[in-house]
């Protein structure tokens, strides 16, 4: 998120560009996020 956000700030990414990959950036996250969990469950059954 830091680059995405550090892109905008620097003007190489307009504020519409940002918000797009930001929402989009934060959705992969919380998927990567519920896989990691339920990875982890599964290793301790």
């Amino acid at each position: 998120m830091y680059w995405i956000e550090l892109l905008n700030k620097t003007d190489f990414i307009t504020e519409n560009q940002f918000e797009s990959i930001n929402e989009d950036a934060i959705e992969l996250m919380k998927l990567i996020t519920r896989i990691i969990i339920t990875a982890k469950k599964n290793i301790n059954r």
